[in-house]
């Protein structure tokens, strides 16, 4: 499969890629280096959930301090109520515990322990000041549906948070841990896009210039038949002659020459004489004779 992609894509796709994974490997390294950054520092103090401010009340870490008050059976749902199987989750009250305000979750692996720390933090009057991740509009709670599981009101814009069990730098060493692996990963894949994407240019450059030297064969001449001139018409001087079949002498046979020296000279033709009769009778007379019946000149009298 990589070979195929290799094979077909550009290199102005693989450059694209690069480029695009740029801001989101920026992005998590800074994640990580606040991360590193508020591990140092001591944790945010606890603020009262109803009075709780995103824009002030989170480190730049995501961490935050909630002062919150619990259900008397703790309210735990389980993995998967909440359309998420994989945390449990439970809901987080004000003092009068009318409404919810916040929802909380942990691994469904850690059900066990979170029991266990609701239970020796819980204060007698049911409050108890919980720490973790901020999360904003995630899609492992839906306000409908947590309404409907605890028969209760939900407010407009909950609050979601992924609670510290354990260790305070221990949650840190684990976010650190996976924004670096992340931020690693995409670095990785950064820089080989754009590597693979400038061996690719660098072919196609090479490519290129190789054809732009290379010398333009000849063009190849195609052996075509001449074109037949349609028949002339010969005219009737060209024509040969055709020997007529009542000619005596064939026209093939050449004729005998004559020796001038030889033969004499052929006496002059008679003067002509007198015309006869016949050839002397005018018009008038013929007519007349054909009629039987004399007729008058009509130049004469």
């Amino acid at each position: 499969m990589v070979r195929l992609l290799f094979r077909l894509l550009p290199w102005w796709a693989f450059v694209l890629i690069g480029l695009f994974l740029v801001p989101i490997a920026r992005l998590m390294l800074s994640d990580y280096l606040e991360v590193r950054a508020a591990q140092d520092q001591p944790p945010p103090a606890p603020v009262p959930i109803e009075s709780f401010d995103p824009a002030q009340d989170v480190l730049d870490s995501g961490e935050a301090g909630l002062a919150v008050w619990l259900s008397p059976d703790l309210g735990l749902l389980a993995a998967g109520e909440l359309g998420d199987p994989r945390h449990v989750t439970v809901p987080l009250y004000g003092p009068t515990r009318q409404t919810v305000l916040g929802i909380a979750r942990a691994p469904y692996e850690q059900a066990a322990e979170l029991r266990a720390f609701l239970t020796t933090r819980q204060s007698r009057e049911g409050g108890v000041v919980l720490y973790g991740w901020r999360q904003t509009d995630p899609d492992w709670a839906n306000p409908v549906e947590l309404g409907r599981a605890v028969q209760r009101p939900v407010s407009a814009e909950p609050i979601y948070i992924d609670l510290f069990l354990g260790d305070r730098d221990a949650a840190y060493d684990d976010r650190a841990l996976t924004l670096a692996i992340g931020s690693a990963i995409l670095a990785l894949v950064m820089v080989g896009a754009l590597l693979v994407g400038g061996v690719k240019f660098r072919r196609w450059r090479q490519r290129r210039a190789a054809r732009r030297t290379a010398p333009t064969p000849p063009p190849v001449r195609v052996a075509t038949a001449p074109a037949q001139k349609p028949p002339r018409e010969t005219s009737l001087q060209e024509r040969p002659a055709v020997p007529s079949p009542w000619s005596r002498r064939s026209p093939s046979a050449p004729e005998p020459e004559q020796d001038v020296e030889a033969s004499p000279a052929s006496p002059p033709p008679p003067p002509p004489g007198p015309p006869s009769k016949r050839q002397r009778k005018t018009p008038e007379e013929i007519v007349a004779r054909a009629f039987r019946k004399p007729i008058r000149r009509i130049n004469g009298p």
